[in-house]
């Protein structure tokens, strides 16, 4: 969004600090309305509990109600998507059905509009140890009472079943770029937990099962971001992807008391260093894993996934490096190829026509969809 003069205002897109004003030679409408302006909402999970939330405490805010609460309140739709049914269920439980909620799908001025601040925010105030994003994530009180008026709308018997310990998988939903969930699933269920895939259920159902479970686990990403659900005092296992950890999830982790773990499980030793949650990833049973069960199982790594894991990273990233942070886990677990691994170049490579060839062909990122479908 720009102010009158064409200047971008920050936060106003997806988070401050991100976003800048651009050129447009091309159509603007022209609306005679004040409206309310909620930001950029992204159509993915882990954003739609955060950024997309940011500004509707003015919900419950009775002297902005008031004033503006008859008044439109419009957002961005990220890739002009529209709002996903199990978000659309969150909103209605926060009370935007009292609302006349509208996406902005074109250029548009308004008369006036009306920016709410942020209840979900970044402090400017640089990186962390394995965070990598410049910026705290910090919430305030109207943010913690949103989440728990959503919280609050549990019911009971929306579901017959119930279950005390629970692993929420991505492993249907991820692209190609995930590997070795299949071994977790197969790992946690042994320990008794029910694998759960969130997208094979409503939110009412979701919200039931978060708050009816004793124990949770799941990798680190969008469906880590429930735990802002589960009851006091619930024990939580999360399992990183790589050796980087989003500050979205450290926030998210001081919402409720919980008792959280995070276990270190993978071979992800390829990340990209400026968007290392874009992948690829590979998850083990690592000793780390077992030593917190109390498990003792002999666990190989799957050589031919690893095999692909490795050249799709140098398909996806052109600067992919070794992460000296697995050094230790490559001896481990990969005794036998281990030299091949630390030595290889591959930027040398990213840098070669065979790579583009390959790139251009999409040949990794095809074996592992066949990979991805076997696993199945």
């Amino acid at each position: 969004m720009v102010d009158s003069s064409g200047e971008y205002i920050d936060g106003s897109g997806l988070h401050a600090g991100l976003g800048c004003a651009y050129d447009h030679n091309g159509e603007v409408s022209e609306r005679d309305d004040t409206v309310v302006f909620l930001g950029l909402w992204p159509n993915i999970w882990g954003h739609c509990l955060t950024d997309n939330l940011r500004r509707l405490w003015v919900l419950d805010n009775t002297a902005f109600m008031e004033k503006y609460g008859k008044r439109k309140f419009v957002y961005i739709p990220f890739e002009d998507k529209d709002i996903i049914p199990n978000f659309q269920s969150l909103l209605s439980m926060i009370g935007c059905d009292r609302i006349t909620l509208e996406p902005v799908r074109t250029v548009t001025r308004f008369r006036e509009v009306i920016l709410p601040d942020e209840c979900f925010y970044r402090r400017n105030d640089g990186p962390r140890p394995f965070v990598r994003e410049f910026g705290t994530r910090l919430y305030t009180e109207e943010y913690r009472n949103l989440i728990q008026k959503i919280r609050n709308c549990e019911k009971p018997r929306s579901i017959e079943k119930r279950t005390q310990k629970i692993y929420c998988s991505t492993r249907k939903r991820t692209r190609y770029n995930e590997f070795g969930e299949r071994r977790l699933e197969i790992y946690f269920r042994k320990l008794g937990f029910e694998i759960i895939y969130p997208e094979e259920h409503s939110f009412e159902e979701q919200l039931n099962l978060f708050r009816n479970c004793s124990e949770f686990a799941a990798t680190v990403g969008s469906v880590s971001h429930n735990i802002m659900f589960l009851r006091e005092h619930t024990k939580v296992w999360l399992i990183p992807r790589t050796a980087f950890i989003t500050e979205y999830q450290l926030a998210i982790d001081t919402l409720q008391d919980l008792e959280i773990s995070y276990i270190d499980s993978t071979l992800s030793i390829y990340p990209d260093k400026k968007n290392p949650w874009t992948g690829p990833n590979f998850y083990i049973i690592s000793d780390p894993l077992q030593k917190c069960f109390g498990t003792e199982i002999n666990y190989a790594v799957d050589r031919v996934r690893f095999w692909v894991f490795r050249h799709l990273a140098r398909t996806m990233h052109e600067d992919a490096q070794f992460s000296e942070y697995y050094r230790d886990a490559v001896k481990r677990y990969l005794p036998d190829v281990e030299e091949q691994i630390l030595t290889s170049d591959f930027a040398d490579f990213g840098r070669s026509i065979r790579r583009k060839i390959i790139k251009k062909m999409k040949l990794w990122q095809s074996v592992s969809m066949i990979l991805k479908w076997m696993e199945m």
